[in-house]
């Protein structure tokens, strides 16, 4: 059985598409961010205070972010999205 492969010749590993497909399939930790009622955020992960300066670095950088209401687990992270769009 012949197949019809186009040739890889003058052809980059990044016009396959293989690159990208790999970068598919690296696990992202998602990043967990509480946020209280004093406007203060606390990353999970890494337990500390940050600034909101500091989670817009964050979500610039790509990684997965999830912010929540401490109080109640209420999701906020569109509403911190905005918040960041708005003054970074």
């Amino acid at each position: 059985m012949q197949h019809n492969y186009p040739s890889l010749i003058g052809v980059s590993v990044t016009d396959l598409g293989i690159i990208p497909l790999f970068r598919s399939f690296r696990k992202k930790q998602m990043i967990e961010i509480k946020k209280y009622a004093n406007r203060r955020l606390y990353n999970m992960n890494i337990s500390a205070y940050i600034t909101l300066a500091e989670c817009a670095d964050i979500i610039r950088s790509g990684e997965d972010v999830q912010i929540t209401d401490a109080k109640t687990g209420q999701d906020l992270t569109a509403v911190v999205l905005i918040q960041v769009i708005m003054e970074y």
